[in-house]
């Protein structure tokens, strides 16, 4: 019988970026294009067993976003 998973956390709604190479004052989010998101949708934070997965989901269907986006 396999582990059974327990849902954490849901945030509905957030963001990833692309970041840019790191500068020679390190990483700053002002320079990330925080308008325009390479991504936006649903995050769960799931425990399988002793494992820990973060789930990024389209929003509106629940499924996970293709590779190609």
């Amino acid at each position: 019988m396999g582990d059974y998973e327990n849902v954490l956390m849901v945030k509905p709604k957030v963001f990833v970026y692309r970041i840019p190479p790191i500068g020679t004052s390190g990483h700053k989010a002002a320079d990330w294009n925080l308008d325009s998101p390479a991504w936006t949708g649903r995050m769960r934070l799931v425990a399988i067993g002793k494992r820990l997965e973060m789930r990024l989901e389209d929003g509106e269907t629940c499924n996970f976003p293709s590779e190609n986006q």
